[in-house]
């Protein structure tokens, strides 16, 4: 019951019974408590979303139509390596690739399709031959490399098309 005999939230009923170490009633000590804990989880929010943010790491990912989609929006600047097992030069091409993202310091990430998987992804980007490199800035094709370029051939032209500082003599 409360102040005036009415129940209440909290307040105790006919039949119940309290110990002298438990109370039905909230007290201020309980409230800021509370307060404490609701001010430290919007603290923590907070700071995880103003935590700065780490480029993604330069290494390759591969790449399926499920994943293909997040993978784009999650970087912004990506290089789509259409591919086989089967093909020299997308083997010849594949380490100069994860050199180049290196190099750029995870400004540019490496996308790995392969072409006997995900046929219909390769059909999208009108992919006829390999290794077929697409180049996308937000998601939007802007460039496209048939054929096993040079190491100084891709690094100039991805820093052409990305708008980035060019690394000078690189591993590639």
């Amino acid at each position: 019951m409360d102040l005036f005999g009415r129940g209440g939230a909290g307040a105790p009923t006919e039949g119940s019974t309290t110990t002298d170490t438990e109370s039905p009633w909230r007290t201020p000590s309980d409230d800021e408590a509370e307060l404490a804990a609701i001010r430290a989880r919007r603290r923590e929010a907070l700071i995880a979303r103003d935590a700065p943010r780490h480029p993604p790491p330069a290494g390759p990912v591969s790449a399926t139509a499920a994943t293909f989609g997040t993978l784009t929006t999650e970087n912004p600047q990506a290089v789509v390596d259409f591919w086989a097992e089967w093909c020299g030069p997308c083997r010849q091409l594949s380490p100069t690739l994860d050199a180049l993202a290196r190099e750029f310091g995870g400004a540019i990430r490496i996308l790995k399709v392969n072409v006997d998987q995900e046929p219909d992804l390769a059909a999208r980007f009108e992919v006829q031959a390999i290794p077929t490199l697409v180049l996308l800035d937000h998601g939007r094709p802007v460039d496209r490399v048939v054929g096993a370029l040079p190491a100084a051939a891709l690094r100039e032209r991805f820093g052409r098309v990305f708008g980035l500082a060019v690394p000078r003599g690189g591993a590639a």
